[in-house]
């Protein structure tokens, strides 16, 4: 089935670690450097990408838990009144959301990456088998 990288053997089991790292230098880069924004969608996209080509998975099962996660803090935070606060002054929270961000379109274009070369292993495969000799045909 089409999308199901559950079949594969991992290469690399520690490539979840990569978006954690990324996410935890890149907070530190905002407030010790001031880094400006784009570095986190770019380090999230190129750290998303790595982690799939790594450690492919089924991005479905990759991201209930963090989706149950999210869900969970959302949900308690409209259950208890509190705010949603996004304008704080280091502008951390945007840093995070656009690295987030970032990750998951890297995860996508990695899936995407590995699926173009499993279509292209099956077309160099299908070509170089050898077709059914002439009178073998059935009838």
């Amino acid at each position: 089935m089409e999308g199901r990288a559950l079949d594969r053997v991992a290469r690399q089991g520690w490539a979840w670690m990569l978006p954690g790292f990324g996410l935890g230098f890149g907070v530190a880069g905002q407030e010790f450097l001031d880094a400006d924004r784009v570095p986190f969608a770019v380090a999230g996209l190129v750290l998303g990408a790595a982690w799939q080509v790594l450690y492919r998975r089924d991005l479905v099962d990759r991201l209930i838990v963090p989706t149950v996660a999210l869900c969970v803090g959302v949900g308690l935070t409209l259950v208890s009144g509190q705010e949603f606060v996004f304008d704080d002054e280091t502008g951390s929270a945007e840093s995070v959301l656009l690295y987030v961000g970032g990750v998951l379109a890297g995860l996508v274009l990695g899936e995407q990456l590995l699926r173009w070369q499993d279509r292209r292993a099956e077309e160099l495969r299908l070509r170089a088998a050898p077709g059914p000799s002439p009178g073998s045909a059935p009838r």
